[in-house]
């Protein structure tokens, strides 16, 4: 087998975060497979579950699972998986931080004969071994079935709707049209703002203008964790808590508490844990050259406050 030496595991520490889970009871040589990943990051609570469930998976399979940080750099992430392809891991799984820019690298690997798995984002590369992930057009379309049968329940004259989305992801875009089709043909309902923010912070700030553009709002839906829980700061700080209906996307604890308190009408679930155990699954057979479809499909799941206990 392959083997990460130590001098081509400095090269990946100088381009991201890099840490190495090691088998139990196994020891650093030959013998032992090796599983590197790069993530879009390591600082959000989605990615942390994703390595947990590769963690998980690696020491199942008596493997060594590599993980560095791209830090939400494409060039980053170029440079690391090249240096996977120096280093020879065996398998090499990619959490993309852009569907094109990175596709090169990964490309190259491939020509190595280094099986490539891509998770959570699609590549525009017919050279990986499969895609992994939730489809992300289901999941903005689950998000809108609840939101729309809330609004025919108990919004009579409609609904005046507020939108906050990273709209540099792709799967956010997906999310976003999922939940449009659902809602967009009641009577009643109008989209009245959509603002492009990154993050929780962002994401408050981005929720707040629209409050205040918009002081009639019905409705606000978050394409992510971090969006989500924006919009759940602004509508506290604006007075609008509990009195604003809030969809989401993702989840964390801070989003069980919100759904718990009822301040979250529903977000729609990931299983990244899950997500993590079969990207490392489709590689160890990629490894031994058994047969692996080329979509593996996560499933999603609505969560509410009458089946949160189950996802905390």
């Amino acid at each position: 087998m392959r083997k990460v030496s130590m001098l081509a595991l400095g090269l990946v520490l100088m381009f991201g975060v890099a840490t190495t889970t090691q088998a139990a009871g196994s020891q650093e040589d030959d013998d032992v497979i090796t599983i590197a990943t790069t993530v879009y990051t390591t600082q959000h609570e989605f990615y942390a579950d994703i390595i947990a469930g590769m963690e998980e998976a690696v020491e199942r399979h008596g493997a060594r699972l590599v993980v560095t940080d791209a830090n939400g750099s494409a060039s980053v992430q170029n440079d690391t998986i090249e240096d996977f392809i120096v280093q020879s891991v065996d398998a090499i799984v990619v959490f993309g931080v852009d569907p094109v820019a990175i596709v090169p690298a990964v490309n190259d690997a491939a020509a190595a004969g280094i099986p490539v798995i891509t998770g959570d984002m699609r590549l525009e590369s017919d050279q990986v071994v499969t895609f992994i992930g939730s489809d992300n057009y289901e999941l903005g379309m689950r998000a809108g079935e609840h939101a729309a049968a809330h609004i025919r329940d108990n919004l009579a004259d409609g609904a005046r709707i507020g939108v906050v989305s990273w709209l540099a992801s792709v799967a956010q875009q997906e999310r976003l049209k999922g939940f449009e089709d659902q809602v967009k043909g009641i009577s009643g309902v109008e989209f009245v703002a959509l603002q492009d923010a990154d993050g929780r912070d962002a994401a408050m700030s981005a929720a707040e203008n629209i409050l205040q553009a918009n002081p009639n709002l019905d409705m606000f839906f978050g394409t992510n964790e971090g969006t989500t829980i924006g919009i759940l700061a602004a509508a506290e700080s604006s007075g609008r808590l509990g009195d604003l209906t809030v969809v989401g996307i993702d989840t964390s604890q801070d989003i069980f508490r919100a759904l718990e308190e009822g301040d979250l009408l529903a977000t729609v679930a990931q299983q990244p844990r899950l997500l993590g155990e079969m990207a490392v699954d489709a590689a160890m057979d990629a490894i031994a050259g058994r047969s692996v479809d080329s979509e593996i499909v996560v499933p999603v799941e609505t969560v509410t406050s009458e089946n949160v206990d189950q996802f905390k």
